[in-house]
């Protein structure tokens, strides 16, 4: 039997996704009727409301997704390989005793030379990637998770604002399109961080599991 642990990438972007949808869901909350509100708890309602919301969310995903493809290519924004690059290349970013270590690892799991592991970083990234995956060190995932929660969002929250200006509200929309906004700020911010974050702990993660591997 295989003793791997469940890919650690698939649970918190799985649980990112239902999140960004269950936001949009709820947030269309405050257009439904009155009379239409749900008073008794019912586990059909649960499961209905976990349908939606990973239903939603995997579009949320798409759209975001496609959409930072466009930015990257385009050169609007970095992606997460330009960020692997930029870290690695910087030893302001990384300790430089981290990068040594780093690099001795991928020469010796590769069996190539550092040179030709700096000259093709970004097609190391995915080779990173994988090998962590396939570790029980996911912390770097759980931040990916909220990366992914942070950039779905950034399409919810301005879709809502329209849609509270078009539809009529249970509430004030005035209020709603401004908790819409103030929410939006806030994860746009950790968008722009988390990116950084989540690439400086993928590296790391890299080390402690080709360590754990060359031990064994």
């Amino acid at each position: 039997m295989d003793d791997r642990p469940f890919p650690a990438l698939l649970n918190q972007v799985t649980i990112a996704i239902i999140m960004s949808g269950f936001v949009l869901l709820l947030g269309l909350w405050p257009i439904y009727p009155v009379g239409s509100q749900i008073t008794n708890f019912r586990i059909s309602a649960v499961v209905i409301s976990l349908l939606l919301s990973f239903f939603l969310g995997i579009i949320v995903y798409i759209l975001t997704r496609t959409g930072e493809a466009v930015l990257v290519q385009r050169g609007v924004m970095k992606g997460h390989k330009e960020v692997f690059e930029e870290i690695l290349r910087d030893p302001e970013k990384l300790s430089e005793e981290s990068t040594k270590v780093f690099y001795s690892i991928l020469e010796s799991q590769y069996d190539t030379e550092r040179e030709n592991v700096k000259d093709n970083l970004a097609d190391f990234y995915n080779l990173v990637l994988s090998t962590v995956l396939q570790s029980q060190y996911g912390l770097s995932q759980t931040l990916l998770g909220i990366y992914i929660l942070s950039r779905g969002v950034l399409l919810v929250f301005p879709a809502l604002i329209v849609i509270y200006a078009i539809f009529p509200t249970q509430y004030p929309s005035s209020t709603l399109s401004a908790l819409c906004l103030g929410l939006l700020i806030v994860f746009f911010f950790g968008y722009q961080r988390f990116q950084k974050y989540y690439v400086q702990l993928l590296i790391t993660d890299f080390v402690v599991t080709g360590n754990a591997l060359a031990d064994q």
